[in-house]
């Protein structure tokens, strides 16, 4: 048996999540494991099943990582620029392949949207932690640009028992989506991310 839960960019807003996983953690059914601390591997299990059985669909496109036994890294995942995530437990994989035997995550990014308008956050907190989220939106009748960019920092703390440095973390990300809509017949569109990332151990 299947049930799926939405969670709206409001809904990221108002818990003010940094990363995916985080608000992802409080669904029912979900269980993530972290092997440190930030930025490092973050698995998810839907409903007790391995990580590799859980299908990670990003703006229509399978995201999962072959190099890693066909899991999702969520450590690295930011709520930036995210519009609506779609969370479907119970076995879909007559409809989205093997990958797809606990449940789908489907994540989509925010649309253009007219006139021209700019969005920004910014946030600081313990150990040295910067975060900021800015976008850029704008559509007319056929066009519509999202241009979202974060920057995240932090110190980290030392999880060894041995020596004193901190295992710090830096994420700077980009994300672009273009729709064109010249008919009611017709639509394309185009997504691009880029993850530039640096994680100490």
């Amino acid at each position: 048996v299947g049930s799926i839960d939405v969670i709206t960019s409001e809904n990221l807003a108002n818990q003010q999540t940094d990363f995916v996983s985080d608000v992802l953690a409080n669904l029912p059914g979900l269980g993530l494991s972290h092997s440190g601390g930030t930025g490092k591997l973050t698995q998810l299990r839907i409903r007790g099943a391995e990580a590799n059985h859980t299908q990670v669909v990003i703006d229509g496109i399978e995201a999962n990582d072959i190099a890693q036994g066909y899991e999702f890294d969520f450590a690295h995942l930011n709520s930036c620029g995210i519009e609506r995530i779609e969370v479907l437990r119970g076995p879909q994989s007559s409809l989205w392949g093997s990958d797809a035997l606990s449940g789908v995550i489907s994540i989509e990014s925010k649309r253009g949207q007219g006139p021209l308008t700019i969005e920004s956050n910014t946030s600081v907190g313990s150990y040295q932690t910067r975060q900021t989220c800015t976008g850029i939106r704008a559509a007319n009748p056929q066009h519509a640009i999202a241009l979202f960019g974060s920057y995240y920092d932090t110190q980290g703390t030392n999880i060894s028992q041995q020596g004193s440095e901190n295992d710090s973390y830096n994420n700077k990300s980009i994300s672009l989506r273009y729709d064109f809509e010249p008919s009611d017949n017709f639509s394309m569109k185009l997504t691009a991310r880029h993850n530039d990332i640096t994680s100490d151990t």
